[in-house]
């Protein structure tokens, strides 16, 4: 279909209707990550209070290893990896301090998300949706 130029007018409706289509796939992407992040969280925080019932020895980076290992296929090869890489991202800067389960998952959730969708960040703070999810006691 062609436009009709008149004075301008249908190219000024074209660059409105692709800016519209633009905004509209941002907040469909902008959803998507909030949805992504908030099923992680609440999915691990699941996790964490179970493992932690059946395993009341496990504290820190162990018990984090452990509910790694139960999330899935390859995390308990990249549990260390995983824990030491939020540690570094989010426990060592603007001071240091202990790694938090919150920590590790804002970080894995982060990871897979820029994974699986090939860019280079995300729409949403995930680091806020993990809070508004895992306590910061985790």
């Amino acid at each position: 279909m062609r436009f009709i130029d008149v004075g301008g007018f249908g190219s000024d409706m074209r660059s409105r209707g692709i800016a519209v289509r633009r905004w509209a796939a941002d907040l469909l992407d902008l959803w998507a990550d909030w949805r992504f992040a908030r099923s992680e969280s609440r999915k691990a925080l699941a996790l964490y209070r179970s493992v932690r019932s059946e395993r009341p020895e496990l504290a820190g980076r162990e018990l984090y290893r452990e509910v790694l290992a139960r999330c899935g296929e390859g995390l308990w090869e990249h549990a260390s990896a995983y824990v030491r890489h939020a540690e570094e991202s989010f426990a060592a800067w603007p001071a240091h301090r202990g790694v938090r389960f919150r920590d590790v998952v804002t970080y894995i959730i982060f990871d897979e998300r820029v994974t699986a969708m090939k860019r280079p960040g995300t729409r949403v703070d995930i680091e806020a949706v993990v809070a508004s999810v895992i306590p910061a006691v985790f």
